[in-house]
């Protein structure tokens, strides 16, 4: 998805005057004044889809028979697919991209769900973490437009992503590295954006606690920074809703590093 700028949330004739419109409902302040019916306002949710959905669906999906209720179903066949969906397209790759960075990376760096250090981290890193927010931004554009076939994509980004972590895993000096933590922490979120059964819920809960296990390699300083403070208070919020899910106790090491951030 590319980011167009932000999209005028006024009625229908304010935009075609090009006019500021006050959003007043049932109708706008410009419309009443000047004795017209106000034709009302646009979904802001559509206005973040909708752009782009048409574009991609016939680009990389086709037409996509409606989801059952049950949740996201894969394909029965893959030849209605691409068959450059092994490795995501060009094209596909950065509308997964901007559809990661424009929804998760936000301007309000205080918000906990925001990942407003990511760019950097991006920039620097070659491992596993390209290919883990591709999993994410690809998996969301798929749930956005209701597009199996570009689930599988994200299936693939996923799986990419996780074979690079375990390798990162098995090097001491790369397990204890931010990208690395915040690549488990982003398949975590795959698993949130896909879950259709038990078993993503038991998926993610083992990210997390391969995060659980990552901590104590961590280095004080690491937490010190912007980054890495932020980087640790997303880590702590999944471990405890990990462990409010399956009703068991805090681990340890969570008190210990929430103890020593609050001298």
């Amino acid at each position: 998805m590319v980011y167009r700028g932000k999209p005028s949330p006024g009625c229908a004739n304010c935009r075609k005057k090009r006019i500021k419109c006050n959003g007043e409902r049932p109708a706008c302040l410009q419309c009443t004044r000047v004795g017209k019916d106000c034709p009302g306002y646009r979904n802001p949710l559509d206005l973040m889809f909708c752009d782009q959905s048409n574009d991609v669906r016939s680009k990389f999906g086709g037409e996509q028979k409606p989801s059952p209720p049950s949740g996201i179903v894969q394909p029965e066949t893959t030849s209605t697919c691409p068959s450059a969906m092994g490795t995501l397209e060009v094209g596909l790759e950065d509308h997964a991209r901007g559809f990661f960075f424009h929804n998760y990376v936000l301007e309000d760096g205080y918000a906990l769900s925001s990942y407003d250090y990511l760019p950097e981290l991006y920039s620097q890193d070659f491992g596993p973490l390209h290919p883990a927010i591709l999993a994410v931004g690809t998996a969301g554009l798929a749930v956005a437009i209701s597009s199996p076939c570009i689930l599988m994509a994200a299936r693939r980004q996923y799986t990419l992503a996780l074979s690079l972590t375990n390798g990162a895993l098995r090097d001491p000096y790369k397990a204890c590295e931010d990208a690395t933590l915040v690549s488990i922490l982003l398949l975590g979120l795959f698993e949130d954006l896909t879950c259709d059964n038990q078993q993503s819920m038991e998926t993610w809960q083992q990210h997390i606690s391969g995060c659980v296990a990552l901590i104590p390699l961590r280095r004080p300083d690491q937490v010190q920074s912007k980054a890495g403070f932020k980087i640790f208070m997303q880590w702590r919020t999944q471990v405890l809703i990990g462990c409010l899910r399956r009703k068991q106790q805090v681990p340890e090491v969570v008190s210990q590093w929430s103890a020593e951030l609050a001298k």
